[in-house]
């Protein structure tokens, strides 16, 4: 973690002298005529949103053939093989079939796919154009492939060779034995491709002389042989041409009307692998098993599908990612699948439209498959979470929930190789926990962007609770609960202490008293205790957690608990279990049930209601695929189908306040001379629906100044350059800053702020030397007076017309002896 020094300016004596903060409920836009303490009001975000991040690899598709009419192939996440139209994108559920990686297996070229019911009894060839099924009974041999409605069978002579029979489309019931066949095979043969008039096999004689052989499959006889000099990867047909290749990543073309011609030799594209190789008119099209660039790593999702002339030349990108699919349709197009990444992935028809390369059309879109959401944190509208396969490294990424429930854009923040987290903090920030064994280091929390965080001396612990700037940690070895200030830069923790059950909200540290069931609010930026309270509980807490009004404690997991209600003073029974608590409600995890539960007691009775599936029988996954915007957000969860749902309480939210807050400015520094500023920032309890800021003056009662903004979570921040609405520096003296936030879920009166600024480093008033207490400027004209022994002196004015006590003016020089 790289360490910083304060970016925060302290006030300096009189200069930066400045009012308490005054945070009052006050008539906004949305304000409420109930009491603002009851949550009396409504909320915009009513219905439950579901949503899907996507991952980075694509949803895995393979064609396996193509007809007139559609396609056969299988997709992950759905059973059995698939049938799609092309016209209409309707897609049949053909269930499993039985299959070898043999081209053709299911069939080829046509509208047929082949169910190979038993590979040496019966095939069913399915018409999925027509609607209509034939059977086709084998009497020889055992089931290869096949092509259009011709099904091919590999049998043994009575001599042992090799032989290949052909059923269907016209051929007699018993199979007809192929004339022409090579007689001396007495290895297996193997189907290399075809299409629907003609099939290509490839086999070997007993002298090692390898051969293609061309079956003409409507008069079953051989219509051609090629001697190759290596054994042939795969081969691939066009109306003219005849293409086969091998590992060394050559192909070579021959023309079909003349087989004993030479070859044309292409080089294909890639160094590794296995490539695919198919034919659109007058190009090659090459499909690879490895990436393209072996060390790019985003070709994770896929190859690159590359297309080479025919006639030999350099290869060009037709898809920047494709898979290994690569079929030929019977007009002569290829179908491949492929895309930019995985939310354009989808299958596409290659042709040659007479253009300098090969025209591409989406035929059916491929949705992507959901990401592995590892852990997910909401607070304040911000979702924060850990992504492992939604990029090609796994990383932290955050999210804005707009008020709607709305999810935001995702922002990638920085790879997941910390440890447990992200926690989002409620105020815009997100951080990890990064256990460190090695004493002279120490275990961290520190903010995804690195700027903020402390080091604590244990060698692991828990994240117990965060709450904007504070975060508490349970260290162990030592075994001690720390608390650290995320907001102020520092290294260390700001408290030590043993562990018990503690939570913090704003300023406010939360832990048990003495006394059964007695709490006590400790300030962490004075050290005071500011609050107790007697809660009722039967047990010194094991378990606390404070949102605003609300307190929850717990005996145990399995033990009582409640929520203390501090506004009416009262305890609400709620149920026992891992739970965690929003505003005006709780969220537990019923492991027997394998459901999440919802418990609201805003009106002060606890009612229950299920709000999600999740797995039973399992440890409580609270903070890790289940969370609570405590910041009067929803409950969020992810299902079993990774998609993250957002779930509203129905619960009207606490007014809208600032929970912590601080004032800055850089009276006093060298910039202030030409860029003067000063800063009001505060923690919202919620987010705000906008925001209006006006500075008036307190000497003439004119607004100087209107500072406004839009929709806000977290951290809401007002600016001021000490100037007038004109840009002109506005004299120095006393100015009002007034506040005004509407919630942005319509509930409770606006948030109202009122703050006193003084002003040093502004446009100087005439004869305005001091303040009384410092040398600073107050905007206040003073007297300049002369004793009777000829000492100059100060009367600082008080504004009304009197002057304060005498200010001796040093630099001035009395009378000489």
């Amino acid at each position: 973690m790289t360490r910083r020094t304060t970016a925060r300016a302290t006030a300096r004596g009189v200069v930066a002298a400045l009012a308490v903060l005054a945070v009052t409920a006050g008539p906004g836009p949305l304000a409420v005529t109930a009491d603002a303490d009851n949550g009396a009001g409504g909320t915009a975000f009513a219905a439950e949103k579901v949503f899907q991040v996507d991952r980075y690899l694509p949803r895995r598709d393979r064609i396996y053939s193509a007809g007139p009419h559609g396609y056969l192939h299988a997709q992950e996440d759905r059973s059995g093989f698939l049938w799609t139209s092309y016209d209409t994108g309707t897609t049949t559920e053909l269930g499993d079939l039985a299959r070898l990686e043999v081209p053709a297996y299911l069939g080829s070229s046509s509208d047929v796919v082949a169910d190979v019911v038993s590979p040496t009894q019966k095939v069913a060839l399915r018409d999925l154009s027509a609607g209509t099924t034939t059977d086709v009974a084998l009497t020889h041999g055992a089931y290869a492939a096949t092509f259009g409605t011709h099904v091919l069978t590999q049998a043994r002579d009575t001599a042992g060779n090799r032989v290949l029979w052909l059923y269907g489309d016209g051929a007699p019931a018993e199979g007809t034995l192929v004339d022409g066949w090579p007689t001396g095979i007495t290895a297996n043969f193997t189907v290399l491709g075809g299409d629907s008039g003609t099939a290509v096999l490839g086999y070997t004689l007993g002298n090692g002389t390898r051969h293609l052989a061309l079956v003409d499959l409507a008069t079953a006889r051989v219509s051609g042989d090629v001697v190759v000099p290596v054994a042939p990867t795969g081969v691939a047909l066009s109306t003219d041409r005849l293409v086969w290749w091998s590992d060394l990543k050559v192909a070579h073309v021959l023309d079909r009307a003349d087989l004993s011609a030479a070859a044309t030799t292409v080089t294909l594209p890639g160094t590794e692998g296995t490539p695919s190789v198919g034919i659109a008119g007058r190009w090659l099209v090459v499909a690879c098993s490895v990436p393209w660039d072996p060390n790019n790593p985003t070709d994770k999702s896929g190859e690159r599908l590359m297309a080479v002339p025919l006639t030999g030349g350099d290869p060009i990108t037709l898809l920047r990612h494709a898979n290994t699919s690569l079929v030929t349709a019977p007009d002569g197009s290829l179908l491949t699948v492929g895309g930019i990444d995985a939310g354009h992935w989808a299958a596409r028809r290659i042709t040659d439209t007479g253009a300098d390369t090969p025209t591409l059309t989406e035929l059916t879109a491929i949705p992507p498959m959901a990401a592995r959401i590892a852990q997910l944190s909401l607070q304040n509208g911000t979702l924060a979470t850990d992504e492992p396969n939604s990029t090609f490294l796994g990383a932290y990424y955050t999210r804005r929930i707009a008020a709607d429930g709305t999810p935001g854009a995702p922002t990638w923040q920085t790879w997941n190789v910390r440890g447990a987290g992200p926690y989002a903090t409620g105020d815009g920030q997100a951080v990890t926990f990064t256990a460190e064994p090695d004493p002279t280091v120490g275990s961290y929390v520190q903010s995804l962007d690195n700027t903020a965080g402390f080091f604590l001396p244990s060698a692991a612990g828990t994240v117990l609770d965060i709450t904007g700037r504070y975060a508490i940690v349970n260290g162990s070895s030592p075994t001690k609960q720390y608390v650290g200030d995320l907001g102020v830069y520092t290294y260390q923790p700001i408290l030590t202490r043993s562990v018990t059950a503690a939570s913090v909200w704003g300023t406010s540290l939360w832990t048990p008293s003495s006394g059964t069931g007695v709490l006590t609010a400790k300030d962490l930026k004075t050290g005071k205790t500011t609050d107790t309270v007697s809660t009722g509980a039967p047990c010194v807490p094991k378990e606390l957690q404070a949102v605003g009004r609300w307190i929850y404690w717990s005996c145990g997991p399995t033990a009582t608990a409640g929520v203390w209600d501090r506004t009416a003073k009262k305890n609400i029974p709620v149920p026992a279990g891992q739970a965690l608590l929003g505003d005006g409600y709780l969220v537990r995890h019923d492991t027997t049930a394998g459901a999440l539960q919802l418990t609201a007691f805003a009106d002060g009775t606890a009612t229950t209601r299920k709000i999600g599936d999740l797995a039973a029988g399992t440890s409580s996954l609270r903070g890790v695929t289940w969370t609570v915007d405590k910041f009067g957000g929803p409950a969020a969860y992810v299902d079993a189908d990774k998609r993250i749902h957002l779930v509203p309480s129905g619960v009207a939210t606490q007014r809208l306040s600032a929970i912590e807050s601080e004032v800055t400015d850089n009276a006093g520094e060298s910039s202030a001379a030409t860029n003067p500023w000063w800063h009001w920032r505060g923690l919202l309890s919620k987010p705000a629906a906008s925001w209006q800021a006006t500075l008036t003056s307190k000497a003439t009662g004119a607004v100087v100044r209107t500072l406004s903004g839009g929709e806000v979570s977290g951290n809401l921040t007002a600016h001021w350059d000490n100037r007038d609405s004109k840009g002109a520096l506005v004299p120095d003296g006393t100015y009002t800053f007034k506040l005004t936030a509407p919630a942005a879920d319509g509930s409770g009166p606006a948030l109202a702020v009122s703050q006193t600024v003084k002003v040093s480093d502004g446009a100087a008033v005439r004869r305005d030397f001091t303040n009384g207490a410092g040398w600073a400027p107050d905007g206040i004209g003073d007297a300049l007076t002369l004793t009777s022994s000829g000492v100059v002196d100060y009367r600082p004015g008080n504004g009304t017309g009197g002057f304060g006590k005498t200010v001796a003016a040093s630099g001035w020089h009395g009378p000489p002896p």
